[in-house]
């Protein structure tokens, strides 16, 4: 009964403030690229990328992904770090690059916008055996889980669903998937250029920061858009085709 009412809720918020879907965010990131001719990471120019990251279904998960997609909304991800880079996963938090390869994990600054808005965790361990950890998708770590969230780089199904966590004390839970990501593959091969400690969890030694994050409009939006697009360029060719002809030139349209 309460889980069918959470997801219900959250349903009926996702859908209110970001419509029905399928609904996409975008993850701007900045770090150190690698370049052959500099042999110190330290060198490298800092450049710009986007994650871009494609929900699952509100139908399968309701709670996760209105969970993140309000996350994003309100820029509670800017200025958090990926700081882990395994080679299972890619994984981002709260945390902070200091200096040395060194991280301020769980910076108060950063962390407290998550706890203040009531952002910062999974209510309990939601999953879908119809949208696993395969390859690409993004899951929330941690029990309960969040706000910290990771990139599956490779099939995760079985080492995060269900049973898969076993140093939890409810192992037979999983971790909770909740998108896909659609865009910036080629930034995962140039993180995987940066110099981690993997005496330390495989840190990243250099910061990898999200500089932006937004949702961005869903597809039945995006066709709207194009269909407005389209009607006003056919309004615009009309009215040429009006002033051509020298007898009638049709008014532009209205705002």
């Amino acid at each position: 009964m309460l889980v069918a009412k959470l997801e219900r809720e959250s349903r009926r918020e996702a859908v209110e403030w970001f419509g029905e879907g399928p609904h996409t965010v975008e993850l701007e990131i900045e770090y150190p690229q690698y370049k052959e001719e500099l042999e110190l990471a330290d060198d490298w120019p800092r450049v710009r990328g986007t994650f871009r990251i494609e929900m699952a279904p509100l139908s399968l998960m309701p709670i996760a992904v209105n969970l993140f997609m309000q996350q994003v909304h309100h820029k509670l991800w800017n200025g958090c770090s990926f700081v882990i880079n395994a080679m299972h996963i890619l994984q981002a938090g709260p945390h902070r690059f200091s200096n040395n390869g060194k991280y301020d994990a769980n910076v108060p600054e950063l962390l407290n916008r998550f706890v203040n808005s009531r952002l910062d965790k999974m209510p309990f361990q939601e999953y879908n055996d119809e949208f696993p950890h395969d390859k690409y998708t993004v899951g929330f770590a941690g029990r309960p889980g969040g706000p910290d969230f990771y990139i599956n780089k490779i099939n995760n199904s079985v080492n995060h669903g269900p049973g898969g966590q076993t140093h939890h004390d409810l192992h037979e839970e999983a971790d909770p998937c909740f998108g896909r990501l659609v865009g910036g593959m080629e930034i995962l091969s140039d993180l995987g250029r940066i110099p981690v400690d993997y005496d330390r969890g495989a840190l990243l030694l250099h910061p990898v920061v999200i500089v932006d994050s937004r949702v961005v409009a869903t597809r039945e939006e995006e066709k709207k858009e194009d269909g407005n697009e389209q009607g006003q360029g056919d309004q615009q060719q009309t009215n040429e085709q009006g002033s051509d002809g020298g007898g009638f030139n049709a008014p532009n349209p209205g705002p």
